[in-house]
């Protein structure tokens, strides 16, 4: 459920309604076949979710990038994305020594995390997949991230992440509440990936009622682990782990969570929040100095995505090292996950090889 106050959340229902009624006519376009849609040249795989940030898509996205690279071969895979908060449009292949933004910091993470893989970012997906297939004749999959609201596109097969500590069962659209989509969305996904799900405790019929997930889709969960802290740019400064007191900033969805786990691991002297996507300015950079002084800090930590952000340009001459702190996801049951998409991957290419050949 949303963290807004019950009054004003009651107050904003009306224009949740609104934006319910303007989605509902969306989809329904789409439906008839008022607004085309279409599969594309390459088999796809879309993994996205209905609520607004925080359910580890970019760690995800990663995950199953490993398992379709076992299956379909390193080089044979590559990641499509909108790169959200660019200030680009069109298709943009993704290097490494791009800022977030001319590509978004997220698509920029990935690739400095998997500089191997090709990473591109375009706001009509279905434009992007004939760019990757047109100039890379290797690549023969691509794993679409934040894609399940991207109409135009018909994917092989659709992900949904829901993330356990923010249950979509109850939950109300935008603004009164977190859903960016119809609640009934869901049951258009092949599967469903709970996020952040105790290790070893069974997803129950009425887990999957609070969750928002439908009783008969698939399922599998997932947790997130947390790395050590290390040094932001290369091996420089002092080791991460001689660093205890520090300042943590993020300006990612619920940054909350990044600060909770900073001070498990380290003395968490301040914490500073900004919006999802903040472009960090001099002011910025001024006032993380001041805090690190006055609170006699020896570090500063920061998200990986917040660090795609910055260069090592802004941060040469910080007075303490900046570390980084990784996040991972992880399957809790990986064969189940790695069997179900391989062999529904399979199916649904199969059969819509054979629809192709009756046309």
């Amino acid at each position: 459920m949303t963290d807004l106050h019950p009054i004003l959340r009651w107050l904003l229902l009306p224009l949740s309604g609104l934006h319910g009624l303007a989605l509902w006519g969306r989809h329904k376009l789409y439906h008839i076949g008022c607004l085309p849609s279409a599969t594309g040249p390459l088999p796809t795989v879309a993994l996205g979710n209905l609520t607004v940030g925080g359910t580890g898509k970019t760690p995800h996205a990663l995950l199953v990038l490993r398992h379709l690279e076992a299956e379909w071969g390193v080089g044979r895979v590559a990641l499509l994305s909108r790169g959200y908060g660019r200030k680009t449009r069109g298709f943009r292949e993704v290097d490494v020594a791009d800022l977030a933004a001319h590509v978004g910091d997220e698509p920029l993470m990935m690739k400095r995390r998997r500089p191997e893989v090709l990473v591109a970012v375009c706001e009509d997906r279905l434009l992007g997949l004939n760019q990757i297939h047109a100039a890379h004749p290797a690549i023969r999959l691509v794993l679409l991230d934040d894609a399940l609201q991207h109409r135009r596109l018909i994917p092989t097969v659709r992900l949904l992440l829901v993330d356990a500590t923010q249950p979509m069962g109850r939950d109300a659209l935008l603004p009164a509440g977190r859903l960016r989509d119809l609640r009934s969305r869901a049951a258009t996904a092949d599967a469903c990936i709970v996020t952040r799900w105790p290790e070893g405790a069974a997803l129950r019929p009425e887990d999957r009622q609070r969750l928002g997930v439908p009783l008969s889709m698939p399922a599998f969960c997932s947790a997130m682990v947390t790395d050590d802290p290390v040094p932001a740019f290369g091996d420089g400064g002092a080791p991460a782990h001689s660093l205890r007191r520090v300042v943590a900033i993020a300006g990612v969805a619920r940054p909350q969570r990044f600060f909770e786990e900073v001070a498990e691991k380290m003395d968490l002297a301040c914490s500073m929040a900004y919006p999802d996507h903040h472009n960090f300015e001099t002011a910025d950079f001024e006032r993380w100095i001041q805090a690190v002084k006055h609170f006699k800090a020896d570090g500063l930590i920061t998200t990986e995505k917040d660090l795609a952000r910055l260069t090592e340009a802004d941060i040469v001459n910080f007075p303490v090292p900046v570390l980084v702190l990784r996040i991972e996801a992880q399957w809790n049951d990986e064969r189940s996950f790695h069997s179900w998409l391989s062999r529904t991957l399979a199916q649904t290419i199969h059969r819509e090889m054979a629809e192709n050949e009756d046309i």
